[in-house]
């Protein structure tokens, strides 16, 4: 449950150098979306020097499941789920697991991508 919780979270910390260096760097973070208030997500990004260390952190901070939820990013135009509080190994559901995590390139919009996913209430997701 929890003790796996904070052992997977510090894992990524310590393996996902984009979490841990630079991190009072202005130019390795970014706030994804602020704009979700009232649904209660916010995201944002870690940035490395290459786009593919880049990580997308999603927060869901209310007590409403969201499905297929579109979030434009920017420049990386596939992720993958390295981390999800909602796991059962976690004591979660595992009702909101995002196995393929659909993006599409929005048109007419240089880089920018929707990515739809599923997120449970109260809880985090880490993208790759």
């Amino acid at each position: 449950g929890m003790q796996a919780c904070v052992r997977r979270l510090n894992e990524l910390y310590r393996n996902e150098s984009v979490l841990h260096e630079g991190q009072f760097m202005q130019e390795n973070f970014e706030w994804v979306t602020l704009a979700h208030e009232q649904e209660g997500i916010m995201a944002f990004e870690r940035k490395g020097k290459k786009i593919e260390e880049k990580i997308l952190v999603v927060l869901n901070v209310s007590d409403s499941a969201r499905s297929k939820f579109k979030l434009a990013v920017h420049g990386k135009p596939a992720w993958s789920e390295i981390f999800n509080s909602d796991d059962e190994i976690y004591w979660g559901s595992s009702n909101y697991l995002n196995s393929n995590i659909r993006c599409v390139k929005q048109p007419k919009k240089a880089n920018i991508y929707n990515l739809f996913i599923d997120i449970a209430p109260f809880s985090a997701l880490v993208l790759k």
